[in-house]
């Protein structure tokens, strides 16, 4: 198993990925032919991420755009290559988007933290395994924050498996 993914900041912009992705991906199937390919979608900044509205990272202008543009990138790339996504960025957003949601970046960073690593950890778990991950809790989450993370981890997992069937 192989996964791939744009880095951050150009991740809201599809033109940024082609012809790199395509030649990354025929790359793989050379010399890994039996590897099965993943995308892994990123998230959005959080909110107060310093990046938004700063002329070096054209386009960042709040999360849920920023969500919204790496969203459709990311599906774009998914149905041009036929590869299967992971839809973390989905998930992400889902949960900064509920009445009190748990932090996932670090303070005022584009980085994961615990809960956030522990979010992604339990979509790719779910998506390469295709069960549900144990109720491990690693140290730096709480037993309720992974309860909830591994809810939200299911549900996008499970969306974007109910969008691919339509």
């Amino acid at each position: 198993m192989v996964t791939i993914q744009q880095v951050s900041h150009l991740s809201p912009r599809y033109e940024t990925y082609q012809p790199y992705a395509g030649t990354l991906i025929n790359y793989i199937h050379q010399y890994a032919p039996q590897a099965e390919i993943l995308i892994q979608e990123t998230w959005a900044y959080p909110e107060d991420c310093p990046r938004y509205g700063d002329p070096h990272y054209a386009g960042l202008k709040n999360p849920q755009t920023m969500h919204q543009n790496v969203q459709a990138a990311y599906r774009q790339l998914s149905a041009d290559s036929g590869l299967r996504l992971i839809p973390v960025g989905d998930a992400f957003q889902s949960e900064l988007s509920s009445s009190h949601p748990i932090r996932l970046h670090n303070k005022a960073d584009i980085h994961a933290n615990f809960n956030g690593e522990y979010l992604g950890a339990a979509m790719f778990y779910e998506m390469i395994f295709h069960e549900r991950p144990n109720a491990f809790v690693p140290p730096g989450v709480t037993k309720e924050n992974a309860a909830r993370l591994r809810k939200a981890a299911h549900d996008a997992v499970a969306k974007a498996a109910n969008a691919c069937s339509k």
